[in-house]
């Protein structure tokens, strides 16, 4: 799917919760590390000023019975889970 590690950047600029998606080679991203990369990244947020910043990290599923499309596979795995009585 992707070679580096894919991290979802979170935070609040002009009070709207912003995200950005960008790939790095280290396998962790600090919040301070991540918005200087978005920042860097994304030249109309040069000069932003952001708030609560948040990282995560994408990670690869790569588990038998679940296709790339994971909400379709949640899904299918949900409408076939037997229904127990208590």
């Amino acid at each position: 799917m992707f070679d580096k590690p894919r991290f979802i950047i979170s935070f609040i600029l002009g009070n709207q919760p912003q995200s950005r998606t960008l790939e790095h080679d280290s396998e962790t991203l600090a919040p301070v590390e991540a918005e200087a990369l978005v920042k860097q990244t994304f030249p109309e947020l040069k000069g932003a000023s952001m708030t609560d910043v948040q990282v995560q990290k994408r990670i690869k599923l790569n588990r038998p019975g679940f296709s790339r499309h994971l909400a379709s596979s949640l899904r299918n795995v949900f409408q076939t889970l037997p229904v127990t009585a208590d």
